[in-house]
C-alpha cells in the first residue's frame, strides 16, 4: 500500500486523534481532568451548526495571534474532545488487532475507538 492510498483511508482528520487517556487509579489527578474534558466535549457537542464554540473560538485566538499552531490548539482540542480511559484504548487495540476485524484499517481517533468497542 503506498503512502498516498493509506491517507486516502484515514477515518479521521489528524486534529481529531489526540486526546486524554486517563487512569483515575494509577494516576488518580486526571479523572477530574477527564470529567472536566467530558462535560465540556458533550457541551460543545451540542452547539447548533453556525455557532462557535469555545474551542473554536480558541483555534481562531491561536491563528490570528501566533499564526501557526501553538498550545491554544492543543487546549482547544483537549476541550473538544472526551477523554478515553486507557482500558478502553487496550481493548480497541484488542479488537483492531482480532483476525475477524479485516474492516478496521487505518488511524481511529477518540470517538472511532469508542464506536469500535461497543
Amino acid at each position: 500500500m503506498s503512502d498516498a492510498d493509506f491517507h486516502s483511508e484515514q477515518r479521521v482528520d489528524v486534529n481529531e486523534l489526540s486526546g486524554l487517556v486517563y487512569h483515575p487509579h494509577l494516576r488518580p489527578y486526571t479523572a477530574a481532568l477527564a470529567a472536566l474534558f467530558d462535560l465540556s466535549s458533550t457541551i460543545q457537542s451540542k452547539f447548533p451548526k453556525g455557532v462557535p464554540t469555545p474551542s473554536q473560538l480558541l483555534h481562531g485566538f491561536s491563528e490570528t495571534l501566533v499564526g501557526k499552531e501553538s498550545a491554544l490548539d492543543s487546549v482547544a482540542r483537549a476541550f473538544s474532545l472526551p477523554p478515553i480511559h486507557v482500558d478502553q484504548v487496550a481493548e480497541a487495540i484488542c479488537v483492531a488487532a482480532d483476525a475477524k476485524s479485516v474492516d478496521v484499517k487505518g488511524k481511529y481517533g477518540v470517538r472511532e475507538m469508542r464506536d469500535l468497542i461497543t
